[in-house]
């Protein structure tokens, strides 16, 4: 099935401080990340939201508060509205996690900011894992 905005590009770029602009006329969302502590060794974030995701940078980097991770979509990704999770990756392992959402407009950038916050082991849960919990049991299942 496909998601109500499947036509994101799937093209993200990541922006400095200083730098904040996508480019002209795109249907974009600029997600600002803010809530990263030095001691995590946040390095890279991976963007998700419905099926489509991203990770950014390329190469790792030290990634300090304030960052902004743009998200060029589809003109046709107007006016539905879409919850991007935003995970800050250590290594490649799930460190912090923080969402925001937004409903884009064709031809214009919508600014949403995601506030990470640390994970309390690491990445602790895997889709489909189950464990005991009194008398019942719990099943993880992916945040979307």
């Amino acid at each position: 099935m496909r998601s109500s905005w499947g036509a994101w590009l799937m093209l993200a770029f990541l922006l400095g401080c200083g730098s904040s602009t996508a480019p002209d006329p795109a249907t974009a969302v600029r997600v600002t990340v803010e809530g990263i502590d030095a001691r995590w060794g946040v390095t890279q974030v991976d963007l998700t939201a419905g099926e489509r995701s991203a990770t950014v940078p390329a190469a790792p980097e030290a990634l300090a508060s304030g960052r902004r991770v743009v998200l060029v979509l589809a003109d046709e990704a107007a006016g539905a509205a879409m919850t991007i999770a935003v995970w800050g990756l250590a290594g490649g392992a799930r460190v912090a996690h923080g969402e925001a959402s937004a409903t884009p407009v064709r031809g214009e950038t919508v600014d949403v900011t995601a506030v990470l916050s640390r994970l309390p082991c690491g990445a602790w849960c895997a889709a489909g894992a189950t464990s005991c919990a009194g008398d019942g049991v719990k099943v993880c299942e992916p945040l979307l």
